[in-house]
């Protein structure tokens, strides 16, 4: 019996994103950003349509629910 490698990435699903209404390219695309398929719809519903975009959103400490208030705030 082997171990899977800790160092090597689990190939990407586009299933669990097609279901939630996301391309598989455009999900490939959050996934290489290490978001998950129910966070983007989250971040997308909020007009953050840009994976890299939510990411430096969240680093940031801001979260789908309250990145419009920064927006209209005219932080971005």
């Amino acid at each position: 019996m082997s171990c899977p490698d800790p160092q090597q990435e689990p190939a990407f699903d586009p299933e669990p994103w097609q279901s939630l209404g996301i391309s598989a390219r455009e999900g490939l695309e959050w996934w290489r950003h290490r978001v998950e398929a129910s966070a983007a719809v989250s971040w997308r519903r909020a007009g953050v349509s840009e994976p890299l975009d939510a990411v430096r959103w969240r680093l940031a400490g801001v979260h789908p629910g309250t990145v419009r208030e920064w927006v209209y705030g005219g932080i971005d």
